[in-house]
């Protein structure tokens, strides 16, 4: 008797997919927005350093290189 797969089976099979994949895909999701917030807001507190005289424009360059931007 060859294997298939009814639609109910089919059902179920989905739903166990999403019920394993959504959750990856929203922590993946928060872990790439962490760091893109972290990197600007640390680029951003520099500029305003910068802004403000707190740093020369050399020490701001080497924050920046040291930033990977």
């Amino acid at each position: 008797m060859p294997f298939s797969i009814g639609p109910g089976e089919l059902i179920i099979v989905l739903i166990i997919a999403l019920i394993v994949l959504v959750p990856i895909f929203l922590i993946l999701a928060a872990i790439r927005f962490a760091r893109t917030s972290q990197s600007g807001s640390a680029r951003r507190i520099l500029d305003e350093r910068l802004a403000r005289g707190e740093i020369t424009l050399d020490e701001y360059q080497a924050a920046r290189r040291a930033m990977g931007g």
